[in-house]
């Protein structure tokens, strides 16, 4: 009986195209964000190498660098998110930032948290 129904087919066909559609959709999104974190984890360790190298240490030339690194990736990192102190030696460097993931109707907030420790020397 229900094989005599014309279209059937194709709307079940069309609602698991839309699926699948929007869970390649929500991927992409997600793993753009990932590869994202990944990149700035690098730039940061190549940052912390740079600022053992300032003497003397000034966190604001840190905090600039940080910045413009987020930005060659396309993240949004703002100067009160970002924390470089110098103890005994070691380069500190804390970094927050949010990516906002947008959907049809909704917008998930993914948070971002990195620190990158080198001691002056590379020991």
């Amino acid at each position: 009986m229900l094989k005599n129904i014309r279209g059937a087919g194709k709307i079940g066909c069309l609602i698991w195209i839309v699926i699948l559609g929007a869970g390649a959709y929500v991927g992409f999104k997600y793993l753009e964000s990932r590869w994202n974190y990944l990149s700035m984890r690098e730039q940061l360790s190549e940052v912390a190498k740079f600022a053992a190298a300032l003497r003397p240490f000034d966190e604001d030339i840190v905090k600039k660098e940080v910045i413009k690194r987020g930005t060659s990736l396309g993240i949004t990192i703002y100067p009160e998110d970002i924390k470089a102190k110098e103890e005994e030696g070691e380069i500190t460097i804390d970094v927050y930032w949010e990516v906002p993931l947008e959907f049809p109707g909704y917008t998930y907030t993914q948070d971002f948290s990195l620190t990158v420790s080198y001691r002056r020397g590379g020991l």
